[in-house]
């Protein structure tokens, strides 16, 4: 988790940052020194969402998972359809709002699955290493 926020901080962050460019660039504009910082705002708003259910949805894992050998699949095996992967990505509100509670779930869970796992049918397992 920690690598995936660690990306999604720095692409948030390369998104805000390019704002300071307009002034710089369309001078004239002075409108858009409003506009597009709350254009952009919008949609930084929407990238941890974006990020997390995009690339589980695609690739079956986020990169912050991928590094760590792990993917996102069905209980029972099987890849998380867009629908479910959709879901769990919702569901992580769920898991955060009482102080991270969903979470720390996995600690006590026999499965070793989050409240977001639970709500979408879908559990986290070691990836197989190709020999």
């Amino acid at each position: 988790m920690g690598i995936d926020l660690g990306l999604i901080t720095i692409l948030m962050f390369s998104m805000a940052s390019l704002t300071q460019l307009v002034p710089l660039l369309l001078p004239g504009w002075i409108w858009l020194s409003t506009a597009v910082p709350a254009l952009v705002a919008a949609v930084i708003s929407f990238v941890p969402l974006a990020y997390f259910f995009l690339t589980v949805a695609v690739a079956g894992a986020t990169p912050g998972k991928t590094v760590m050998g792990l993917r996102i699949q069905r209980v029972g095996g099987g890849r998380l359809s867009v629908g479910r992967s959709l879901l769990r990505t919702l569901a992580y509100l769920v898991s955060l709002i009482p102080l991270f509670a969903g979470f720390l779930w996995v600690a006590v869970d026999p499965q070793r699955r989050g409240w977001h796992d639970h709500i979408a049918g879908s559990q986290v397992v070691f990836q197989e290493r190709a020999s």
